[in-house]
C-alpha cells in the first residue's frame, strides 16, 4: 500500500483498514474481475508480457482467496475452496492458451462470485445497523485471512449459494 513511505491511495487504504472480512473478499474478487478486462485489452493490442503480469496478479488474488478459507468445520468452506482451486486451474489454462473465450468465462464466474459476496456484505451491513441483529451461530462464513494480507493485494457453470 505504500510506495517509499507515502500512501499510494489513501482512500483505498482507509477502505481496506475499515472493511469487514466479507467486504475485503468482495474487493479482491472485484479486482480480479476488473483485471480480466485489462488482460483482454492487452492481448488485443499485443502487449502479451504486460498481460502475463496481470494474469499473475489475478493468480495471487485467487491464491489469497483460497488461503482465506480455513474453517474446515464450516459446511461452505470445502465447496468454496474447491471453487477457488477450479478458478486457479482455469487461469493456468488461460495463461497457456491465451484464450479470450476462457478469459471471458473466468470473468463471468468472478462476476457471480462478486455478486454473492456483495449480497453477503449488504446483509452484514443491514444486520449490524438493525436494533436486534441476529445471526444464528450455526451459519457463519469461512474464517478469512487477516486484513493485512488483503491490503498487500489491493493495488463454465458454477454457482455458489451461500444462504445464511
Amino acid at each position: 500500500m505504500r510506495n517509499g513511505g507515502t500512501v499510494a491511495n489513501p482512500y483505498l487504504e482507509q477502505e481496506i483498514m475499515s472493511a469487514s472480512p466479507i467486504r475485503l473478499r468482495q474487493m479482491l474478487i472485484n479486482r480480479a474481475h476488473e483485471l480480466c478486462s485489462v488482460v483482454d485489452q492487452m492481448w488485443t493490442v499485443g502487449q502479451i508480457r504486460e498481460a502475463d503480469g496481470w494474469l499473475l496478479r489475478i493468480r495471487d488474488i485467487l491464491g489469497e482467496l483460497l488461503a482465506g478459507v480455513r474453517d474446515e468445520s464450516n459446511v461452505v468452506a470445502r465447496p468454496t475452496a474447491d471453487f477457488y482451486v477450479f478458478l486457479l486451474k482455469m487461469l493456468t489454462e488461460i495463461s497457456e492458451s491465451r484464450s479470450s473465450t476462457q478469459l471471458s468465462q473466468l470473468q463471468d464466474l468472478l462476476a457471480i462470485e462478486n455478486e454473492t459476496w456483495r449480497l453477503l456484505n449488504e446483509r452484514e451491513r443491514k444486520e449490524s445497523t438493525s436494533p436486534f441483529p441476529h445471526v444464528p451461530s450455526s451459519h457463519h462464513i469461512p474464517s478469512l485471512a487477516s486484513p493485512n494480507s488483503y491490503a498487500a493485494l489491493a493495488g463454465g457453470e458454477y454457482s455458489l449459494n451461500l444462504e445464511l
